[in-house]
């Protein structure tokens, strides 16, 4: 007797997982990759990419600044968050010599503080840049990005 409730009960378990989960139940709505794409009346708009890459000081001049020349020129607007501020001055003698770097007052550099820094440059972007794009991508200064737009 306790086995047919235990096979009962398990059947019925399933049998209700299945309905709440599956396509049948109209209730659930159903995610498809034609929801996420634009509709027609934005689809000949160009969408505006943010762009923010985490530094560090002592990879302003080996790092960051690659990415500014490489596909960072691809980001619609391009942000440095780094714990040193100001635009410094990298030592190569081709142009474009200035990287802007933005100050995160919320951590020191380090591992350990990686998450302070991030959530200030979060807090940075909302108060200054949000309207300015339709889609924001973080990345890290040794970091290459393959963008199609």
């Amino acid at each position: 007797m306790k086995g047919f409730v235990l096979l009962a009960g398990l059947t019925i378990g399933l049998l209700a997982g299945y309905l709440t989960f599956s396509s049948i139940n109209p209730r659930l709505p159903q995610l498809s990759v034609s929801n996420l794409l634009p509709s027609s009346r934005y689809s000949n708009l160009k969408p505006r990419i943010l762009c923010w890459v985490m530094t560090a000081p002592e990879n302003h001049e080996t790092r960051a600044i690659h990415v500014k020349r490489t596909w960072g020129k691809r980001c619609d607007k391009l942000l440095f968050m780094s714990t040193s501020s100001g635009r410094v001055l990298i030592r190569f003698q081709n142009a474009d010599s200035n990287l802007p770097a933005i100050k995160v007052d919320e951590a020191e550099e380090g591992i350990d503080n990686l998450w302070l820094k991030t959530k200030g440059a979060f807090r940075y972007i909302v108060e200054h840049h949000f309207d300015e794009a339709d889609w924001f991508l973080k990345a890290d200064d040794d970091t290459y990005v393959i963008s199609r737009t």
